[in-house]
């Protein structure tokens, strides 16, 4: 059997939380590939810290649904067929982080998540809920 993780990581948080998730999908006995996403444009990739004006754009179009052309790592890993998939979401305000979005908006993605098991764990201390319901939705 083969699971696929996929998470955009800014704070760190989603790449240690994967790396447990497969280490668990291992340890039950599946093929894991991790897929580590972030913005294409290497002049969009966030750094710490950000300043207001850099919060307030993220929040915005976090809240709008924007989308951005995307870097895939391993770049195959959207080609491949699988038994799970894991969506780690990471939560901007009350909404997933644009590159997530960016990443249900693929037709390699989609393709991907045709009728094939997924589960989202939403990355948040607090305000997961509406992230959660927006990228079930989307996978669906």
């Amino acid at each position: 059997m083969k699971a696929l993780l996929v998470y955009y990581s800014f704070t760190g948080q989603a790449q240690r939380a994967i790396e447990i998730a497969a280490q668990r999908c291992r340890d039950a006995g599946f093929e894991t590939t991790l897929c580590r996403i972030d913005f294409a444009e290497p002049s969009l990739r966030l750094k710490r810290p950000m300043s207001p004006g850099q919060v307030k754009r993220w929040t915005a179009a976090a809240a709008a649904g924007e989308t951005f052309a995307l870097s895939v790592e391993p770049a195959a890993a959207l080609q491949g067929a699988y038994d799970f998939v894991g969506l780690f979401s990471n939560t901007w305000q009350d909404h997933p982080a644009p590159p997530i979005r960016s990443l249900l908006a693929l037709p390699q993605m989609q393709a991907v998540l045709a009728g094939t098991p997924f589960a989202v764990y939403v990355i948040c201390r607090w305000l997961w809920k509406n992230n959660a319901q927006i990228v079930q939705r989307e996978a669906e």
